[in-house]
């Protein structure tokens, strides 16, 4: 990629031209308004530096991956700077004249790995976004985060800060985006503004708390994290999405007077769902009707008998592992009519599989050593008319039918069994 330079009096643009200095003192003219330097190889800003341009709102260094330090003199005459994009760089520490960009709306600074400490924020009264995400080495927020009263976005994620001073997010009422490891029961009270939520919540009273806010309006976009001691990727920014780790049950939350009852409680409209060794459920349908689930797997539940009558229509991939005790996953899968992904792996007990999916695309089974039948190949053409991939591996009791392979009713074209794969060519319908 390559941005060729941009002669202009109110821009600068030398973003991927290889450089491994700043810029000389004649390209910064009083004038500028805007620089790019980002995806250079810039080790340093030296001292002497001090560009005179008052009216620079945006200088992007993003990308300098050897970046490791900026002298104070630089910012000594940008007080007009709005955006100050140092994303990806090797910066140790930001120097302290940015404590005095009193017109600064935007600071970033994702996945500076080295960077340790950031002064203070207390003047920038103007900043919308602070955006942390990826400081693997900052331990602390910087001093003065509770004036940061017009803050819109604010990202804490994969930092190794522990606790955030009491009272800073109940400030931040105009807080739109928020994605923080570090959230406590009663900090939400504020946040009514917040329209996309990470939260990684420390136990299920947390957890709750935060379900409870996000049931006061359906339209946010959330992942809400338990139990999870590795950072997870916030992989579904616009969808709304519950991971837990570990926990006893959980419930979807019918009633917002609901206690708890040490239940996990899943707000009614979330759509992606991933919950290992719940410990306290025996059948699936117990949790309740979740109807805009697209989205489910269930780990290590080492009671789960079965799946029982569940409710959740509009759930498209399920994935069910090392669940030691399901036997019979489905009697009928009437309650699940847009499943077209459907996984099991490592269900010890796992004798067979009745299953009448008419939308199912998708099939894979491995390590399932006491499964001996799927659907009879009579009737395949009712149970699976849509079915394309079946894949069944490490089933030590299952014997295929090569039928499968040749049918000529449907939409299958790969068939797998015990890695012999069949391949169903166009033109076999008809043969």
């Amino acid at each position: 990629m390559a941005l060729h330079i941009v002669k202009s009096t109110t821009h600068m643009v030398k973003a991927y031209m290889g450089l491994k200095e700043i810029p000389e003192e004649e390209f910064w003219t009083y004038h500028l308004e805007k620089v790019f330097l980002q995806g250079n190889y810039i080790k340093e800003i030296p001292y002497g530096i001090s560009p005179n341009c008052p009216q620079l709102t945006r200088l992007s260094l993003n990308d300098n991956v050897s970046l490791e330090a900026i002298h104070e003199s630089f910012f000594k005459h940008l007080k007009g700077l709005k955006v100050l994009d140092l994303s990806n760089t090797a910066i140790t520490k930001l120097p302290d004249p940015i404590t005095h960009l009193e017109s600064l709306e935007a600071l970033l600074l994702r996945e500076c790995e080295k960077l340790y400490f950031i002064p203070s924020v207390r003047k920038l009264g103007s900043l919308k976004k602070l955006d942390l995400n990826g400081c693997a080495m900052l331990e602390e927020v910087p001093e003065g985060m509770e004036m940061l009263v017009t803050l819109t976005y604010l990202d804490l994620v994969h930092t190794m800060i522990k606790t955030l001073p009491e009272g800073v997010l109940r400030n931040m009422v105009n807080l739109q985006y928020l994605a923080s490891q570090l959230l406590r029961v009663g900090e939400e009270a504020k946040l009514k503004r917040v329209e996309i939520l990470y939260c990684a919540a420390p136990n299920v009273e947390a957890l709750n708390a935060w379900v409870r806010f996000l049931e006061q309006n359906s339209s946010r976009c959330y992942q809400l994290e338990l139990n999870v001691s590795t950072y997870d990727p916030f992989r579904h920014p616009r969808k709304r999405s519950i991971i837990i780790k570990s926990c006893h049950s959980i419930a979807a939350m019918v009633d917002r007077e609901i206690s708890g009852d040490g239940h996990a409680l899943l707000p009614k409209n979330v759509e992606v769902l991933k919950v290992g060794q719940c410990g306290g459920l025996t059948s699936l349908c117990k949790v309740g009707p979740l109807e805009n689930l697209k989205e489910l797997e269930i780990e290590g539940w080492e009671k789960l008998e079965e799946l029982g009558a569940v409710h959740f229509p509009n759930l498209q991939k399920l994935k069910i592992i090392r669940c030691s005790k399901l036997k019979h996953p489905f009697e009928e899968m009437q309650g699940l009519p847009c499943l077209q992904w459907f996984e099991i792996r490592d269900l010890e007990e796992l004798e067979g599989i009745n299953i009448v999916v008419p939308s199912l695309n998708f099939f894979f089974v491995e390590k399932c050593p006491k499964m001996k039948r799927v659907v009879e190949w009579e009737w395949l053409a009712t149970c699976l008319p849509n079915l394309n991939l079946i894949s069944i591996y490490d089933c030590e009791k299952f014997r295929g039918d090569n039928r499968w392979a040749s049918a000529k009713w449907c939409h299958l074209s790969y068939y797998n069994v015990n890695n012999n794969w069949m391949q169903q060519y166009e033109g076999a319908a008809d043969a």
